[in-house]
């Protein structure tokens, strides 16, 4: 059996090394002196004088932490002086709320005295909720790749003074004597080679963070400059290929729902520029997954919520956490993907999630809400036939049996839990329709629709019965963008003005709350915490901004996303290299991270290539299309080579090099509101950018717009040219069918 510390990394050479290259040997007490970094100077304070900094934590996760033995610290810019000062090394404990290990293992750690004493007795224990510090989740990802081992929450980080990982530890499912002995072989090693050379470990944990600064400002393949078209044909093609009809999934696509690759596959499905073989398969790929979606475990089944993220390959294990973002991604993926490929079922149900968001996730809000202890209990998310006794009658057992695909040997596959620890266990689904319930059961289906809301309730107050959750009331600024965004596509895609209003509610709340009035965007309202947004909050509000700009042609939203834009440019821009994620001032260790991958998500990079393309057309400036054109190169040969895990750029290289931009005059008619309407929809808004006439000023200056006296008209220009006006519907959805198709 191989020796649990395959999981930690450690970077030195080994022990004693340094000390061999004196032409002298030296003695001990020499040795000792000259691999002391901290041999100048005798350290001022003693880690007993730690106090637990927990109960002041941003998130509900962070606070829980208050109440351990271990002096745990608040993740912030006095950290390092902390550990400079006691010459000791961080222990950084990061952890995500959506993950019942990262507290359960915490709370393990902190009553087993055999594992406690040595990380507090050595290191100063801070902690860190990738919430908080989302830089902090993408290291974590990238220190468990160096070492081959999946990304997990929690990650133990030690590292020196200076901010510099020293070693790494991804924890996953792991308790009792293994946890002991994974966390003391590793706490005892890096004690070790810090007692023995911090000298070393010190200099070399710091030349190593700059191999690693290096591979982070360098894609792993080299881009091209390869245009965004061919780009979105070579991605769009090989995502398609990964379409597997037998499982109905598309490989490759890791845990985390697929909502990027889906909005992808729709784009494909009406693209001129790819083969017919290629949007027959997108079609069927965004049918099938789509439906598996709705229909199996991901689904939260007795609340309408989703999953954040599934376990396996297929779709019957769930991990049982779910996330806002997550639900905001669904409504509008369901929704576009939906009108795109006149899919009912997909329309359907992403109008069902805007009601689920509003009414479950924002009338008391919350960003995320997880099982603190094992979710895989009986009777919480999986359901035996001991639950179904206690809980239910015998007709609701029949009932539900058949509503929710029950089995007596349980529905998770063999393949899936190949050591029977599921066994006779099910996850709820549907996968048949009301219809077809009530004519098996020989019943109205208004009958049983009421007989199955009764049933839900049950089940769902025995989850809450049994189960002890975590909930998070902070929504980030990315988050609710995301949910500003389905608000939008709800809007266009239902042609819903009711919707549309609660989407520029939606938009003045985000402005107002989380802006600064000094400070800028802020990571989370800025009257709980003011936290310095990172990438990802500056490319989704701003999008979110342009978005409804592109729905209403109201400009104080063309204006307030090319402010945050600008504002990102200014704290976050690198000479001749993409967004940092974070303001380097607000950065403790010594790293400018870049998210190429759809490691959580969407990337950094792709949002902000979206956006940045964009607001480069639309106004002409010339620093966001560098900027623009600065991360297709960059990302350009890895899209091509692995698209789903780049499918938001890929979805963004839609508009190509010259993009199409729709002109509307005379928007504020009856006619004109028409014509935006026809923009908007999810068929053409992809592939083109939609502006009023030359106000307000921030807009590019098109002098060629022609004027068609009495009548509202769309202009479509491509670099600048007119190419064909419209003044009603129909001819404007010809016009844009043709123009779409053509070779820029």
């Amino acid at each position: 059996m191989p020796s649990p510390l395959k999981y930690l990394i450690i970077i030195a050479l080994p022990l004693g090394l340094a000390s061999c290259d004196s032409k002298k040997k030296s003695s001990r007490e020499d040795r000792g002196s000259e691999n002391d970094f901290f041999k100048e100077s005798a350290a001022t304070e003693t880690l007993d004088t730690l106090q637990n900094e927990l109960n002041r934590g941003e998130t509900e996760l962070l606070r829980k932490f208050a109440v351990d033995t271990i002096p745990w610290q608040k993740w912030d810019s006095a950290i390092l002086e902390k550990a400079r000062v006691r010459q000791t090394p961080v222990l950084l404990y990061i952890a995500s709320g959506l993950s019942a290990d990262s507290r359960s293992i915490a709370v393990e750690i902190s009553e087993r005295k055999a594992i406690r004493e040595p990380l507090m007795n050595e290191s100063v224990c801070a902690v860190a909720d990738i919430q908080v510090n989302p830089e902090l989740g993408i290291l974590a990802h990238h220190l468990s790749a160096e070492i081959n081992q999946p990304t997990a929450f929690p990650t133990l980080v030690w590292m020196s003074h200076e901010g510099a990982p020293i070693a790494w530890l991804p924890l996953s499912r792991t308790s009792g004597k293994k946890l002991d002995l994974v966390i003391n072989s590793s706490s005892a090693m890096v004690n070790e080679i810090w007692k023995s050379d911090s000298r070393y470990t010190v200099s070399n944990s710091r030349l190593d963070n700059g191999r690693r600064q290096a591979r982070f400002n360098s894609p792993s393949i080299e881009g091209d400059d390869s245009s965004r078209m061919k780009i979105f044909r070579t991605g769009t093609r090989g995502l398609s290929a990964l379409y597997s009809e037998f499982d109905r999934n598309i490989d490759h696509t890791g845990g985390l729902m697929p909502t990027s690759s889906i909005e992808l596959l729709s784009l494909g499905v009406l693209h001129p520029d790819l083969t017919t073989q290629v949007r027959n398969k997108c079609s069927l790929a965004v049918k099938e997954v789509s439906g598996q979606l709705i229909s199996q475990a991901l689904k939260d089944q007795l609340t309408g919520s989703y999953f954040y993220a599934r376990r396996n390959t297929d779709w019957s294990l769930p991990i049982f956490s779910k996330n806002l973002e997550t639900q905001a991604n669904l409504a509008r993926v369901f929704l576009n993907g939906g009108i795109i490929t006149n899919n009912n079922e997909m329309i359907s149900e992403g109008k069902n999630l805007l009601e689920v968001i509003e009414n479950d996730w924002l009338a008391k809000p919350r960003s995320f809400i997880a099982p603190l202890s094992n979710p895989d209990r009986d009777g919480s998310f999986i359901i035996n036939g001991d639950t179904l006794k206690k809980v239910l009658s015998e007709s609701e057992i029949k009932l539900a049996t058949l509503a929710f695909s029950l089995k007596p040997n349980g529905n998770i596959p063999g393949t899936v839990d190949p050591l029977g620890i599921f066994y006779q266990k099910n996850t709820l689904r549907r996968d048949m329709p009301l219809a077809g319930i009530a004519s098996k059961l020989n019943q109205p289906e208004e009958a049983v629709s009421t007989q199955l809301e009764q049933i839900r309730k049950k089940l769902l107050a025995h989850r809450q019965e049994v189960t002890e959750f975590l909930s998070e009331p902070l929504i980030s600024a990315e988050t609710f963008a995301r949910v500003l965004r389905a608000q939008i596509s709800g809007a266009n895609a239902l042609n819903d003005d009711t919707i549309l209003a609660k989407a520029i509610n939606a938009a003045s709340l985000l402005r107002k709350n989380y802006t600064h009035p000094s400070d800028g965007l802020s990571l989370f309202p800025v009257d709980s915490h003011f936290i310095p947004a990172r990438s990802k909050d500056y490319s989704l509000c701003a999008l979110a901004a342009l978005e409804l700009y592109q729905t209403t042609l109201d400009p104080q939203w063309l204006q307030w996303s090319t402010t945050l834009m600008d504002e990102a440019l200014q704290k976050l821009s690198r000479d001749g290299l993409p967004l940092r994620e974070l303001p380097k001032s607000d950065a403790i260790i010594p790293l400018a991270i870049h998210n190429r991958s759809m490691i959580f998500s969407d990337s950094s990079l792709g949002m902000s290539h979206h956006i940045f393309l964009q607001l480069g057309t639309l106004t002409g400036a010339e620093r966001f299309t560098d900027m623009a054109d600065l991360i297709a190169k960059d990302l350009s040969r890895l899209a091509q080579t692995s698209p789903v895990n780049h499918s938001d750029f890929i979805i963004s290289c839609a508009r190509g090099d010259s993009p199409l931009v729709a002109i509307l005059q005379g928007g504020e008619s009856a006619e004109g509101k028409t014509l935006l309407k026809s923009l908007n929809s999810p068929k053409f808004s992809p592939y083109i950018s939609i502006r009023g006439g030359n106000a307000p000023k921030l807009l590019k200056e098109l002098p060629q717009i022609p004027e068609l006296s009495g009548h509202a008209s769309v202009s479509l220009f491509r670099d600048d040219k007119l190419l064909g006006s419209a003044t009603i519907p129909d001819d404007l959805d010809k016009l844009l069918s043709a123009k779409i198709s053509e070779k820029e």
